[in-house]
């Protein structure tokens, strides 16, 4: 099932993150990685998408999460900043092991022409899509099969998400 959230996270967290981004890119921080290490049938010919892990915001999107649907309080997280390059895109697939996955959009304007576009097949096998939008939630909860459409090397700017995944822990308190 997909779940979608307006304006989802605190406009003071949303500055702060989007301000680390800006810092990490040019301290030419080692602590990003890529979208190179993920598995082919993921990969493809993507191009690249570079990643920063948000491991000392856990417990502030858990919280967040808590407070939007309290099922979350069972689950581990993990939370990282995506920044999507011109040719970069993620093919059909599911989402493996992970219980939820969720995308968060950073990009104050986006262009309806610059892709990124999140395209997942519902209940009946038809396509749906959710077009980016400032801080908008999509959740993931069921293992969706869904794609992102690739970010054109026309696009004026880089696609920016946070993604969050988690896991059912039934020892969770």
């Amino acid at each position: 099932m997909i779940s979608v959230q307006q304006n989802f996270l605190p406009v003071a967290l949303l500055n702060e993150i989007i301000s680390l981004k800006d810092e990490a890119i040019k301290s030419h921080s080692a602590k990003w990685y890529t979208s190179l290490s993920w598995p082919d049938n993921v990969r493809l010919c993507s191009g690249t998408i570079c990643i920063l892990s948000l491991e000392e915001y856990i417990s502030v999107f858990k919280a967040l999460y808590v407070a939007f649907d309290d099922k979350y309080q069972n689950y581990d997280f993990m939370v990282q900043l995506n920044v999507w390059t011109p040719g970069s895109y993620i093919p059909w697939h599911k989402d493996g092991s992970k219980d939820f996955a969720s995308t968060i959009y950073l990009n104050a304007d986006w262009d309806v022409n610059a892709g990124g576009i999140f395209l997942y097949k519902d209940t009946q096998g038809d396509i749906r899509g959710e077009f980016p939008e400032f801080n908008k939630m999509v959740v993931n909860n069921n293992q969706v099969e869904h794609h992102v459409t690739m970010i054109p090397h026309s696009a004026k700017e880089d696609r920016v998400t946070i993604q969050v995944w988690g896991w059912r822990n039934d020892n969770a308190k």
